[in-house]
């Protein structure tokens, strides 16, 4: 709950900082990753307590987890540019029907009868929220689609590498955050020096809400994955969309219509049944899995 919290709220960040600044994705993503890299430099040296573990225990999933998480957040990033977060957060339980697939194929984890009937269900609920009924919609899908394939891989390796830091930190999880990020800052370093933006300060500012709330979103998330697994993780992270609705309608009300509009009822009413419908599917997973 505590990921889907703060997960919805970076995605609100991130649609302010697309409108405000008037700035391309690619800004906000370099922006963000030097922060939140900046961080995570500051922390490490309190979590490993046994130094570094060999380089190849860890560094295929390092790489694995961020390169893939790169590419999700660049898909989801450009689909805010063009829709409302209230709606792009929920479709991101597409991820669900992805990771049951995977899981099935690679490693033999068949859900049950329910259990299919479940991620059918969030697909369904992900055709509410944005149906496909023209060209706006049907290239939210596609994007959004594309963000779940980056962030699927991602989530794949997150539970390896948390494994692989167990050996040298007491805090694993917050160890492969890090080092994690540490990964990302460099290369939002090199993007920020490239794009001239460094000392931009209205990029420094806008982009740092997001930045903190997705930083504190994934400590809540790498728990979850290791301890309870990708699948079910995903499944309890969906309720994000229920937040990000509830955000929508609180940001329509204070009148930031370009941040996220949901005044039509119509879109409010097929957004809400839409997230309640994968809230449904999630507690439907979780007792059949």
């Amino acid at each position: 709950m505590g990921a889907a919290v703060f997960q919805a709220l970076s995605y609100v960040f991130s649609r302010r900082f697309l409108t405000e600044c008037r700035a391309s994705s690619t800004r906000l993503f370099g922006m963000a990753q030097l922060q939140m890299g900046l961080v995570a430099l500051l922390l490490l040296p309190f979590l490993l307590h046994k130094g570094v573990p060999p380089l190849m225990s860890w560094i295929w999933p390092l790489l694995g987890c961020t390169l893939f998480f790169m590419f999700g957040q660049w898909m989801l990033f450009l689909t805010l540019k063009h829709s409302d977060s209230s709606q792009v957060a929920p479709l991101l339980g597409f991820k669900i029907p992805i990771l049951g697939l995977f899981s099935a194929l690679v490693y033999a984890h068949n859900p049950s009868l329910a259990g299919w009937g479940a991620i059918a269900l969030c697909v369904a609920a992900g055709l509410l929220i944005a149906p496909p009924s023209g060209m706006p919609e049907i290239r939210t899908l596609l994007l959004v689609g594309g963000a779940c394939l980056g962030y699927c891989g991602s989530d794949i390796c997150i539970p390896i590498l948390v494994k692989a830091m167990a050996a040298c930190s007491p805090t694993p999880v917050l160890s492969a955050i890090c080092v994690s990020y540490i990964f990302l800052g460099i290369i939002g370093l090199g993007m920020t020096l490239k794009q001239g933006t460094l000392r931009d300060r209205r990029i420094f500012t806008y982009a740092l809400p997001h930045a903190m709330a997705w930083l504190i979103a994934m400590v809540f998330l790498f728990v979850c994955f290791y301890t309870i697994g990708i699948v079910a993780g995903n499944m309890l992270q969906a309720t994000r969309g229920v937040f990000a609705v509830a955000l929508g309608m609180l940001i329509t009300r204070a009148g930031w219509l370009h941040i996220d509009n949901v005044s039509d009822r119509r879109v409010l009413l097929r957004r809400l049944a839409g997230a309640l419908l994968m809230t449904t599917a999630i507690i439907l997973y979780l007792k059949t899995a």
